[in-house]
């Protein structure tokens, strides 16, 4: 799995953009203060033709976001 830096998204009229473990998420670069888990801060989503979206976040420590792998037994012969 990789990470890539998006500076957009685009989403359909009437559609939706989920932010979730292993598919799109936030990352802040040198916030202001500093953060720790627990804390929540306020992002403001700008869209090209509708108006501003502002909402709270909690903030999470990334090893609680990375699903953990499934690992099977191999039984070599």
């Amino acid at each position: 799995m990789r990470m890539r830096r998006q500076d957009e998204a685009a989403i359909a009229p009437h559609g939706s953009l989920e932010f979730k473990p292993g598919g799109y998420h936030l990352m802040l670069i040198h916030p202001l203060r500093t953060l720790k888990q627990g804390d929540e801060v306020e992002l403001r989503f700008l869209f090209s033709d509708a108006p501003p979206v502002t909402v709270r976040a909690p903030i999470r420590e990334f090893a609680d976001e990375v699903p953990t792998p499934h690992h099977h037994d191999m039984m070599m012969k």
